[in-house]
């Protein structure tokens, strides 16, 4: 690392005590990502589709929150590692599991905290174990396997995650919004020549609704989070962030537009909660209430809807299920 790397490297996410313990754990888990391969492949291990729902089972059984497969991308390898040890890309599928890393300590958290960079560790670190007992036990099958955590990995997680089918690109960047979780994962992922079947891409409308809310890139501290439209990148169409250097000559009407959308922003966001403003229970009299439909309208993805699950269909093999409290009222007061 260059020296200004160096220097912030200290206010990392493990900066804290409770954090820099995770690390240690994380760490002490690398000599288990690899390992020896049973000499015959166990009996029963040739259906993709079989395999891809118990693999998926075992996941959820570790502690997972969400499981997907894909194939991986030739792109998604890394060229070296650390030590300079050039990567023979040797598996073709990719097991990407999610770990929450909890809605109520995020919700408080500042960023800025003990409580987020503990979280983002202690999730890190549960999936390293997931990942690394997951491994082991493909490869006491007979199938070649191995984990990839977040200290040490051959692969980009973004591009698998993606693939996998367990979210889309946003405009906060190159990052994967899940669809149950938003940005609020942390990624794991074993690589293995197991047959699997991958699952397919999922659209839950999230490139439409970017293109229209720019709540993120108004709240950005720092204006990392671009207003405009998508741009090709490396291949593919993503929003840039973080691209105009510090006294650019378009820097000022870029700032000027940002602060014109930050005040629409707040003035729209001021007059919502204005019109859906009550108090004692009652709706104020000079204030419409907000009419509320009886049903809300899910994308396409999702094929049916019970109180408490949400079913997409649209993967392989048996259903992928994915627990989600559908809270129909909050819906249809925030759409």
């Amino acid at each position: 690392m260059g020296p200004k790397f160096q220097r912030d490297v200290k206010v990392f996410a493990y900066k804290t005590p409770q954090a820099q313990s995770y690390v240690r754990q994380i760490r002490s888990m690398l000599p288990m990502q690899d390992g020896s391969v049973a000499t015959t492949a166990s009996p029963g291990t040739d259906d993709p589709v079989h395999n891809a729902d118990a693999v998926k089972a075992f996941a959820h059984h570790l502690g997972g929150d969400m499981t997907g497969i894909c194939k991986v991308p030739t792109y998604a390898w890394c060229s070296h590692r650390g030590d300079g040890t050039v990567i023979e890309p040797d598996h073709s599928n990719a097991i990407v599991v999610l770990v929450d890393q909890g809605f109520e300590t995020m919700e408080g958290a500042s960023g800025d905290d003990w409580v987020s960079g503990a979280q983002s560790m202690r999730a890190y670190m549960r999936g390293g174990q997931i990942a690394g007992i997951l491994a082991d036990h493909l490869r006491s099958l007979g199938w070649s396997a191995r984990s990839h955590a977040n200290a040490d990995s051959d692969v980009l997680h973004i591009p698998l995650v993606l693939h996998a089918d367990l979210g889309e690109l946003s405009r906060i960047g190159e990052l994967v919004l899940d669809p149950f979780v938003g940005p609020r994962f942390k990624s794991v992922a074993v690589t293995t020549d197991m047959r699997l079947t991958p699952d397919r891409l999922i659209d839950f409308g999230l490139q439409d609704f970017c293109s229209q809310c720019t709540k993120c890139a108004r709240e950005c501290p720092c204006a990392a989070i671009p207003f405009g439209d998508k741009i090709m990148f490396n291949g593919a169409e993503i929003y840039p962030a973080d691209v105009l250097p510090a006294g650019d000559a378009i820097g000022v009407p870029v700032e000027l537009e940002r602060k014109e959308a930050i005040e629409r922003g707040r003035r729209a966001d001021t007059n919502d909660r204005r019109s859906r403003s009550i108090r004692s229970g009652q709706v104020r009299d000079h204030v419409a209430p907000r009419p509320v439909p009886s049903t809300v309208t899910l994308p396409a993805a999702f094929s049916s809807v019970s109180t408490n699950r949400i079913v997409l269909s649209d993967t392989p093999g048996t259903a992928r299920r994915m627990s989600a409290i559908v809270n129909c009222a909050g819906a249809c007061n925030s759409t």
